[in-house]
């Protein structure tokens, strides 16, 4: 995200229209060099293009950069974050996994992933378990929902969740991998104040073996 106002100033302006001159983007009491510079940058991150006929406009990840540009960091915060659940139930109890890492650092609970805009989310989850666990599972949707944690009156984070399930797998298990550590349990206690807020609502809804879709608000 651009932090300098003049290339936050210039994103805006081209969301606003198709194109627009170098005239049209500079605001009148910058200096010309210390604005070339800028939009230079944003041409270097291959956010915003020169046409022939000498207007700029956004190139398609300009465009993406674009829509959040006007919104402080609170309102960034309370658009929901996407990421995927990964769930594997075997004969050996349930996979779980303690972050050792912020956010939710040292509480357990499923592996997860972040969804990527270029490839099918299934294929992440399946590739980034691996990565993870050192495992391979057949995962299968199995339900999804949004999470909102929060510290009193402050939101904490706010997520929304698809989650993918997986009753085998073949490899060995890797017991610390990418900041996490994984590991086997039986008959997991969900409650367990060390279990991530949302634990015992998603396992009690994955354990219907219906595809789900919930809305959860935790304190923390």
């Amino acid at each position: 995200m651009q932090e300098h106002h003049i290339q936050k100033q210039i994103l805006h302006l081209l969301v606003l229209s198709d194109n627009k001159r170098f005239a049209e983007l500079r605001p009148s009491k910058t200096d010309s060099n210390v604005f070339t510079y800028h939009l230079k940058q944003l041409i270097k991150e291959k956010l915003v293009i020169k046409n022939a006929n000498g207007t700029y406009c956004l190139t398609p990840l300009g465009r993406v950069a674009g829509i959040n540009i006007t919104l402080s960091k609170k309102e960034l915060l309370e658009q929901a974050h996407s990421i995927l659940l990964l769930a594997l139930i075997t004969k050996e109890g349930w996979l779980l996994r303690k972050r050792l890492a912020q956010p939710m650092y040292e509480r357990v609970g499923f592996v997860h992933s972040e969804p990527l805009a270029h490839e099918p989310a299934l294929m992440t989850a399946i590739r980034d378990f691996k990565e993870r666990t050192g495992l391979t599972a057949d995962f299968k949707p199995a339900g999804s929902g949004y999470v909102r944690l929060y510290s009193g009156e402050d939101l904490e984070s706010f997520t929304h969740f698809t989650l993918f399930k997986a009753s085998s797998c073949t490899g060995t298990l890797e017991p610390l991998m990418r900041n996490g550590q994984n590991f086997w349990v039986k008959d997991p206690d969900f409650t367990d104040p060390f279990m991530i807020p949302s634990m015992p609502d998603i396992a009690r809804l994955l354990q219907s073996n219906e595809i789900f879709c919930t809305d959860l608000t935790y304190q923390i």
